[in-house]
This record gives C-alpha cells, structure tokens and sequence, in this order.
C-alpha cells in the first residue's frame, strides 16, 4: 500500500463502443506520490482572421455532441466570448473528469482527434491550456 491506504487504482468505466479497452477494476499500481483526484482541462482559442461566426457555430456544435460519445467526460462547459472586453480569447472550454487517466482518454479519444482534426487544427491564430487537479 501508500501513503494514501490504497493499493490498486479504481478506474470509472469508459463508453465500450469508444474501442478503448479499459475494465471497470484495474490492477494497475497506483502511483505511490499521487492519489486519485478529479481533474479539470480549461482550453482557450483565438481563431483565424476571417473565421466567423458560421466556424464558431460548427466548433459549438461539435463540442456538444463530444459528451454523448465520451463517456470519460463529466462535466462539459464550452462557449464563445461574449466581447465585453477588448483583448479576451475568442472561446473557451472548460471540462471536468474523474481523474488524469479519464482526461486522457478524453485527449486520445478517436472522437476528439477527429473533432480537432476538423474545426480546430489550422484554423487557430493561438492557443492556451492548462490541465490541474481539483
């Protein structure tokens, strides 16, 4: 055991039709420095001149249909800035998970990979994230 009284990892199950095989248990070690703990994932991005408010439509939509197909996610909160303020990112994402593995399901994710492959790969002038525990 560590630190923490735990010997093996619980993972939460994964959407089986996600082609990721993950058991519910897992027999895995659990890393003796790091207990399990939830996870968020906040995105930020600035979009190519000249992309208007028909790309920031399609983005949206493909971000709502990201939870149905992932079951990893947990809570999922997305939206274009509201230009309130001069200078703010033009989106932003924000989504909560059980745990680092379950975000990193989220991350490898063939859904995810292809969402990104289609709205957001090319079409950003920058990008900001960070992953931190909660």
């Amino acid at each position: 055991t560590n630190r923490y009284g735990a010997l093996f990892r619980l993972r939460s199950r994964r959407n089986e039709n996600s082609g990721i095989k993950n058991p519910h248990l897992s027999a895995e070690p659990l890393n003796a420095y790091r207990p399990l703990m939830p996870f968020r994932h906040v995105v930020m991005f600035k979009f190519n001149e000249g992309l208007g408010a028909e790309h920031v439509a399609r983005v949206k939509e493909g971000l709502d249909a990201l939870p149905l197909q992932i079951d990893a996610i947990r809570r999922y909160v997305h939206g274009p800035d509201v230009r309130v303020s001069a200078g703010n990112w033009d989106y932003v994402l924000v989504a909560d998970f059980d745990n680092m593995d379950d975000w990193i399901t989220y991350r490898d994710h063939p859904t995810h990979q292809l969402f990104i492959a289609e709205h957001i790969a090319g079409n950003l002038a920058d990008k900001a994230s960070v992953q931190y525990e909660t």
